[in-house]
């Protein structure tokens, strides 16, 4: 594209509300993004299309749709203001309450509703071909465009293997057991894809499922990761498998690293995808602000800086650092009431004269005083 003011002749080129099915705007010629996010993860979100925004190509022209139920006003006016400085984009928010409105999920720790959201996605884009959905707990390290043309004809979508699973499930730990993937999903350990980052065929869902069916269903299942696992069940057989660096999942427990396990050729394409990665996922509540030393969290800090939300992400970092340290002290408190108290008080019992002596001597080796 040659016109870099690609929306200029938009009859509205301002970030709007959508109710209803997406319709396209762009022409044949854009990169559709949608991502799902509540009004707390807008600051998160916020980095997400500031990543996608570096690394974007300026001769094409890309469109984000966020689905939402609780977005501000204020956040939505932010945020629109913010994608203007990039003439190629555009933002847009589309209200999902009344197709969820009488559902309910099954739900567990940090997970919440919002990720059965993606599911709606065939539905809403009806009128697209394809549309690339990415998690909001991720950083776009390149061009997105370049995994939003891959072939994905025949298939119902392209992602990226569960490193996670794929090493746990390959490991001799029988805390990993894989028959849950084998027996209850009936999915192999080796083709169980990650869902923060998927390439959607729009068309073959579809054609494959009616409308409102996958969100029906998800509702009356309760998997282990909840919306994935039910997504790799439906789509079993009809997963394009895409490079590991297009979906590098970030390693959030260093006393139990899962990669470590996987078979080789999957080994070798995860280490191949951590020295270039393109997509990073800061899985299991592991963006660098809630874990300041998480693993790849200097890939993130760059776009963090630069978004609107910087002040406030810093300021949930030090919230996060209090919290941790306020358990920390509870910690130490349930430690000397429940366990040191009571044998120094058998030993030394109150009031009398070896315990004082020892109080006296304690307090001066700490450089405390008495008075």
């Amino acid at each position: 594209m040659n016109d870099r003011n690609i929306f200029k002749d938009s009859k509205n080129p301002e970030a709007i509300d959508i109710t209803g099915s997406v319709v396209p705007c762009l022409g044949k010629d854009y990169i559709t993004v949608c991502l799902s996010s509540s009004n707390e993860y807008v600051p998160f979100l916020s980095v997400v299309i500031n990543s996608i925004m570096k690394n974007s190509n300026p001769d094409l022209a890309y469109e984000v749709v966020v689905l939402t139920k609780d977005i501000s006003d204020n956040n939505k006016s932010i945020l629109t203001n913010f994608v203007k400085q990039a003439q190629n984009f555009r933002l847009r928010f589309m209200n999902i309450a009344e197709y969820v409105s009488n559902k309910t999920f099954y739900t567990w720790a940090h997970f919440t509703a919002f990720t059965y959201y993606r599911l709606l996605i065939p539905e809403l884009f009806a009128e697209y071909e394809r549309v690339l959905y990415i998690d909001c707990d991720v950083i776009v390290n390149t061009d997105i465009s370049a995994l939003f043309q891959e072939d994905i004809e025949g298939y119902l979508l392209a992602a990226v293997p569960d490193t996670h699973v794929m090493g746990r499930t390959n490991s001799s730990n029988p805390a990993f057991d894989p028959s849950y993937y084998c027996d209850v999903l009936e999915v192999d350990k080796t083709v169980y894809f990650q869902a923060g980052v998927m390439l959607i065929n729009v068309k073959e869902f579809l054609a494959r499922f009616s409308a409102g069916e996958l969100l029906d269903k998800s509702g009356k299942v309760q998997y282990r990761w909840l919306d994935q696992d039910f997504l790799n069940v439906e789509c079993r057989g009809f997963v394009k498998y895409l490079p590991n660096a297009w979906n590098i999942m970030i390693i959030n427990n260093p006393k139990q690293i899962d990669e470590m396990y996987l078979p080789d050729e999957y080994y070798a394409d995860y280490i191949k995808g951590r020295r270039d990665p393109k997509i990073i996922h800061y899985v299991g509540r592991a963006i660098p602000c809630f874990i300041p030393h998480a693993d790849m969290y200097q890939y993130y800090w760059p776009y963090a800086r630069t978004s609107p939300y910087y002040e406030l992400i810093l300021s949930k970092m030090v919230s996060e650092a209090e919290k941790r340290m306020r358990r920390q002290q509870t910690l130490k408190q349930r430690i000397k009431a429940e366990w040191v108290m009571p044998v120094i008080n058998k030993l030394l019992p109150p009031k009398t004269r070896r315990r004082k002596v020892l109080k006296k001597i304690y307090f001066k080796l700490r450089g405390w005083s008495l008075e």
